[in-house]
């Protein structure tokens, strides 16, 4: 008996039945067969007695077997003839018991092809005598599977390459790429239908006689701008990521952080290039839908990519810019090779207060004049939190959150653009509630990112010594360092870290003690558990099958109705091989293995 399953409990077996021959069963021929295990058959097993099934004469006959035992022989082969294992006419696998194979290598073919095509992998385990209770497969589906092999996949090719011996990688590939951009404007409808006030916006051009091409598609939820007004911090990183699929394009996203300081991401659209054009429709787009109602300063972080500057002008003037330090520095390395200053750019970059940041700054100028001179150019609001907008209480120096967000979609940037699309869509959708029932359980009204940042400054506010008068007014002094005024009531101390950040710093923590309040009482509200419920209080709706999608018409007609199906872009081939992992300059690997 061969056992094939995901685990003890999860098993199909398989019953081997040994050749016989043709004279034994009255001129019935019958070659090695496996049977899917089945009530009946395993009655017959047993009844006749493994011992028996495994004598055989030299000449091939079946030994010691009465009249009735040849009877039930003739039944079995019957049963095996009539339940012979077929394709459908898809060519997918379905299995029944009592389905019958005409050899060992046949089943494991057959078995190769439903575990990849089911989504679990195959367990072998050696054969045995036991038997297992058979039972449904309750694992997660795999969207890797280690059974299809190289082997497996050219076989599987075989008939398209033969047939079309000039057929390309991308053909194979984009069939299902081609159907999905036909579905864009029905998923449009349904997303819009099961989730009123949603922003989906697809852009097409239209050609005079053909069907319509995609350019761009836009979504946002309801759920995401209110969280993000009410909970979040006006605080948004922009970012782009290059898709792998046949027809490539580009997935632009916008997120903001929430109080916990992880990312939620407020919209994203998938275009057909990064450029001036493709990012002042974003913006547009996300200031429409969000920015207008957003009476907060708002700051963006982004890496200065091709256009996006220029839409941030037109569309947001009047938010505030910063730029990811960790590109500026890798940009720095690359105009000034071999220059050993990364020390002091990021002392320049992390420094709270002008002090600090002159100084650091001095130490770059005395290693190199030009290098000085470069950095200077850059407003130090834009990279260096001593210049950061005091409203906004974040002290991201860089665009780490939309790089996290591009790990979400990783996996399925070469899949077809609907299962981009439903891939965010459904870990939005699950993130809403797992985060709003985690805030549920915290019993402490500060987030816990929150309460890490004040615990340490509580810790490191014990080596401060504090003078102060009748005033909110408090000098706070430690060996070693300058000293510090720290006013209470404005929530401001001179060191800068406390607004910038939201949370009192060590010398802030120091100085309402010796007042004797608590130094969780002054935490920025955006930073409490309040806010961060009110981040996750919306809910994104599931939609249903696409089976259920209403047709989208061309002309709304009462008597006609016209399916409008999208056509993908043109593909533009690119010089050389494609690539499937991202080039770090060599600054960015530096930076990688000092974060690592």
């Amino acid at each position: 008996m061969v056992k094939y399953g995901h685990n003890e409990m999860d098993l199909i077996e398989f019953f081997v039945v040994l050749p016989w021959t043709t004279s034994r069963l009255g001129g019935q021929s019958c070659h090695e067969s496996v049977v899917i295990g089945s009530e009946n058959l395993v009655n017959i097993d047993v009844s006749m007695g493994s011992d028996k099934f495994e004598k055989l004469s030299e000449d091939g006959f079946i030994e010691g077997h009465s009249s009735d035992e040849e009877n039930c022989l003739s039944q079995m082969y019957e049963s095996i003839v009539d339940n012979e294992w077929k394709p459908n006419l898809n060519g997918s696998v379905s299995l029944k018991v009592g389905n019958t194979f005409e050899s060992v290598a046949l089943l494991r073919e057959v078995m190769v092809k439903y575990a990849i095509q089911e989504g679990f992998e195959l367990n072998r385990i050696k054969n045995d005598g036991v038997r297992y209770i058979k039972g449904k497969h309750e694992c997660q589906i795999k969207s890797v599977n280690k059974d299809a092999t190289a082997p497996w996949i050219a076989k599987v090719c075989a008939g398209l390459i033969q047939t079309n011996p000039g057929v390309g990688v991308n053909v194979i590939r984009s069939a299902d790429h081609i159907a999905c951009y036909g579905k864009l404007l029905k998923y449009a409808h349904i997303l819009m239908k099961m989730n009123r006030g949603a922003c989906v916006k697809v852009k097409v051009d239209r050609p005079l006689s053909n069907s319509p091409i995609f350019q761009r598609f836009f979504l946002s939820f309801p759920a995401l701008k209110v969280g993000y007004l009410t909970g979040c911090r006006p605080f948004i990183g922009l970012d782009g990521c290059h898709l792998k699929g046949p027809y490539r394009g580009v997935l632009l996203s916008a997120i903001a952080l929430d109080t916990d300081s992880g990312i939620f991401p407020l919209a994203f659209c998938i275009c057909e290039v990064e450029n001036y054009d493709s990012w002042g429709y974003f913006l547009s787009l996300l200031y429409e839908f969000i920015g207008a109602d957003d009476h907060r300063p708002v700051t963006i972080i982004s890496d200065r990519q091709k256009g996006l500057l220029c839409g941030l002008e037109k569309y947001w003037p009047n938010a505030s810019t910063r730029y990811c330090a960790r590109h500026i520095f890798a940009n720095l390395k690359c105009k000034f090779p071999g220059l050993n200053v990364m020390g002091f750019f990021w002392k320049a970059c992390r420094a709270t207060n002008q002090y600090d940041f002159e100084r650091a700054m001095s130490q770059i100028r005395a290693k190199d004049q030009n290098c000085y001179e470069w950095l200077r150019k850059i407003p130090p609001a834009q990279w260096s939190r001593s210049g950061f907008d005091h409203h906004v209480k974040s002290d991201h120096v860089t665009n780490t959150m939309t790089e996290s967000f591009n790990k979400w979609v990783d996996e399925v940037r070469d899949k077809p653009v609907l299962t981009i699309l439903e891939h965010i869509r459904r870990q939005l959708m699950v993130r809403m509630l797992k985060k709003y029932q985690l805030g549920e359980t915290w019993q402490d009204h500060l987030t816990p990112y929150a309460r890490e940042r004040l615990n340490q400054s509580s810790n490191e506010a014990r080596r401060i010594k504090v003078f102060g008068g009748r005033g909110e007014l408090f000098e706070c002094c430690q060996a070693g360092y300058r000293n510090f005024l720290v006013h209470i009531i404005d929530g401001t101390c001179e060191c800068g870290m406390w607004q910038v950040s939201g949370v009192p710093c060590k010398h802030a923590v120091a100085a309402i003690l010796h007042k004797g309040g608590q130094p969780e009482n002054y935490v920025h509200h955006y930073l409490t558990k309040e806010s961060f419920m009110m981040t996750y209080m919306g809910t994104i709706n599931p939609i249903p099958d696409e089976c259920a999608w209403p047709e989208v018409e061309a002309e709304p007609s009462p008597d006609v109705v016209v399916p409008v199906k999208v056509r993908p872009p043109d593909i533009k081939a690119l010089v050389g091989r494609p690539k499937k992992k991202r080039m770090h300059l060599p600054a960015q690997l530096e930076w990688l293995e000092d974060c690592g």
